[in-house]
């Protein structure tokens, strides 16, 4: 990773694990940053690192000074620069209206939950409200008897999103799921993480595939009169509680299945959970929407860097020249 300190008065004092690199006449610092920090470049630098740990996987000072730069004049330096200021500005801008749009999503969300409930609205504890399941995670040491490019989806804590799940890092063969008796989860099944600490317990997700999980996953099958969607939406706004259930003697705290059955969340009449269901889309398409347009905007800067770097310009044979 590459950056530039930029004088705030206050003197720079870096570790011997970063190198300084003071530009010579040939390059200003911010082109030399937008380079450097290019994925083209960052491989190349990883590809030539030395060492036999990803702890300790180093490069030295030589790896830098034999970098081959793109060899462009300043007057296009500064253009380039200023090219992909501006679209740093409105990435800037889009990253601002998302959070300012998810406020006010969770405000909205935050104020319904709380009249509901000082309206009336029942607590209920999730064992009266679903079926309450979880997984198990394969034998690694069967390698590909049970793990697959294209098998059944299996889901793991860091699959879970915070929304629906299309798609696992993982996949079983039907090895894994006969032998090992995998049960498949239905779609529209919620998800939440039992396991890994304050950052990880009460994530949440909701199938939109038919899955299996792994034992870290409660499995939440609403039993009647329960909308899948609210039940996501109320285990997310709920998620505070769990700090209540999670103990442990080691290091990470976690919840148990009968932390979960015990688990209480509001219950409106069914009507209602549509319409709260209805509001947190709405203002999800927004986020969706802004999202793509960020994500457009990041392929475009991607998109310029690389046709700099990968031959639509000339090179200087590296940075000591």
């Amino acid at each position: 990773m590459a950056g530039i300190y930029r004088d705030i008065g206050v003197p720079c004092i870096y570790p011997d694990l970063m190198m300084r690199l003071r530009t010579s006449g040939r390059y200003i610092p911010e082109f030399l940053e937008i380079v450097l920090r290019a994925p083209e470049a960052r491989r190349c630098i990883a590809a030539l690192a030395q060492g036999t740990s990803d702890s300790m996987v180093k490069i030295s000072a030589d790896v830098i000074n034999r970098m081959e730069i793109p060899d462009v004049p300043i007057s296009d330096q500064q253009r380039f620069v200023a090219g992909l200021d501006a679209v740093s500005t409105l990435e800037r801008g889009l990253c601002s209206g998302i959070l300012k749009i998810r406020n006010v999503r969770s405000g909205l969300l935050g104020r319904e939950f709380s009249e509901g409930v000082g309206g009336g609205w029942p607590l209920k504890e999730i064992g009266n409200l679903c079926e309450v399941s979880s997984g198990a995670t394969p034998s690694r040491a069967a390698g590909s008897r049970y793990f697959s490019s294209s098998g059944m989806p299996w889901v793991k804590t860091l699959d879970l999103n915070e929304g629906l799940i299309s798609a696992t890092d993982e996949t079983l063969t039907e090895a894994a799921i006969s032998e090992l008796r995998m049960r498949q989860f239905p779609e529209r099944s919620v998800l939440v993480a039992m396991y890994g600490g304050w950052e990880q317990i009460g994530r949440t997700a909701i199938l939109g595939v038919p899955a299996a999980v792994n034992q870290a996953i409660a499995v939440l099958q609403p039993l009647g009169g329960l909308n899948p969607d609210y039940l996501l939406l109320a285990m997310q706004h709920m998620r505070h509680q769990w700090r209540r259930f999670a103990a442990s003697t080691r290091k990470d705290p976690n919840v148990t299945k009968s932390d979960v059955l015990g688990f209480r969340i509001p219950v409106p009449p069914y009507g209602d959970q549509v319409r709260i269901v209805q509001l947190a889309a709405a203002s999800l398409q927004d986020i969706t929407a802004a999202e793509q347009q960020l994500n457009g905007l990041r392929k475009l800067k991607e998109g310029l860097t690389s046709e700099l770097i990968s031959g639509q310009r000339s090179f200087v044979g590296g940075l000591s020249k």
